[in-house]
């Protein structure tokens, strides 16, 4: 589904419920047209401190019995598209679940987690809500989070959106997007959110999106630009509703500035407030994003040349 950056390991974190079933639905659906490997992963609680001097001969039991359940949680999720895909079934145990979680990442070197997430409701399982913000904010591949009003078939997603705030992070997302619409098809918008007092900017701002357009379009996608108007928290998701967008596709990068915790933020609130899922990008170094050091030493060579 890329075609910008492989994706060949797929992680789906379960705890059994509706919520993380739809996330394996959409997991298979992109190892199917990326032919990788799907692994679900259920992170196991660890016992307490006080009871972990015990023996409990029953708990490999208890794991394999995981396995059992895993498997055929899947078989009648998704009794078709399964047997397309190389699924592997694993257990963990940790007393964080992110962190668990975010560990398994690492060590199988996986290229995107897909979770399930209860999006604006109140109630949360082991999994949902503030594991799945955890992971997005700390997981160093992509991961794709998928809400309970998600469509329940991913080859209807016909519409995808991208925020751009015109940064080197933001032309690769744009360009994995790119991708996506030009094997799937349907449209690719491009949202710009403005404050009000900026109005002024619109059709300067109008004028950038335009810039990342391909010069052609010979393809079945179509593509359109917008300049929305308010805090880009809750105006994203806002746009999102408004015009039946089936993706948002977003980054999570990072600045040694000021704007650093905004940029997260609004992240977390698409994911949690989207109608639809929500594909967050991390670019590597090189990749969309400058490396510290270096852009320090490049502005440092810069200066020096000036004052020469």
């Amino acid at each position: 589904m890329s075609g910008v950056h492989s994706i060949k390991r797929i992680l789906v974190p379960t705890d059994f419920t509706a919520c993380a079933d739809g996330a394996l639905l959409h997991a298979l659906y992109v190892a199917r047209m990326e032919g990788a490997t799907v692994s679900i992963l259920h992170v196991a609680e660890q016992l307490a401190p006080a009871m972990q001097g015990k023996q409990y001969p029953h708990m490999q039991t208890y794991y394999d019995r995981m396995i059992v359940a895993l498997q055929r949680s899947m078989r009648a999720t998704l009794p078709d598209l399964h047997h397309e895909v190389e699924v592997f079934y694993q257990t963990r145990i940790g007393r964080d679940i992110p962190g668990g979680i975010l560990n398994h990442a690492k060590e199988h070197d996986i290229d995107l987690i897909v979770m399930g997430t209860m999006g604006q409701r109140q109630e949360s399982s082991v999994l949902m809500g503030s594991s799945t913000t955890k992971v997005v904010r700390k997981a160093t591949c992509h991961v794709l989070s998928v809400g309970p009003t998600a469509l329940q078939d991913p080859e209807l997603v016909k519409r995808i959106l991208v925020p751009i705030d015109f940064s080197e992070a933001s032309r690769y997302v744009f360009k994995f997007a790119q991708s996506i619409v030009e094997r799937i098809g349907g449209e690719l918008i491009l949202l710009h959110v403005i404050a009000p007092e900026e109005q002024d900017s619109k059709e300067e701002k109008l004028a950038q999106l335009r810039q990342y357009l391909p010069p052609e379009n010979d393809g079945n996608q179509t593509y359109r630009v917008c300049v929305g108007s308010g805090n880009p928290l809750f105006e994203i998701p806002a746009f999102a509703h408004r015009h039946h967008v089936n993706l948002v596709v977003i980054s999570y990068h990072e600045r040694r500035d000021v704007e650093a915790p905004f940029i997260g933020c609004v992240v977390e609130q698409v994911v949690q407030m989207a109608p639809c899922p929500v594909f967050r990008i991390k670019p590597k170094v090189g990749e969309g994003t400058v490396n510290q050091s270096s852009g320090r030493k490049a502005r440092s060579r810069t200066q020096t040349e000036k004052k020469k």
